[in-house]
């Protein structure tokens, strides 16, 4: 004799219910996961943000905190960069 409880698990298996969960369940999987892929999105974008904002303003950062940027012409001195620039001036004229 068949008891009531194999009609339900047989019933269940072959039922559209079982599908509609299967469907449900992943559905709810993949939105959990574009909902952490988004999270992580946003993290790594201010992270990457500040960084290009801290990368771009470094001089001004060094100058605020009192540090001289390097300069391009690579002098050894204030005095070397001031003869260079009367240099530069007089071979203009």
């Amino acid at each position: 004799m068949i008891s009531k409880r194999t009609v339900i698990i047989t019933n269940l298996r072959n039922s559209p219910i079982r599908n509609i969960v299967i469907f449900l369940s992943i559905i709810m999987f993949v939105v959990v996961l574009l909902i952490l892929i988004g999270i992580v999105g946003i993290f790594a974008s201010v992270f990457f943000g500040a960084l290009g904002i801290l990368f771009l303003a470094k001089s001004k950062i060094k100058r605020f905190l009192g540090k001289k940027p390097h300069s391009t012409l690579k002098a050894k001195s204030d005095s070397d960069f001031i003869e260079l620039k009367k240099d530069n001036f007089k071979i203009c004229k």
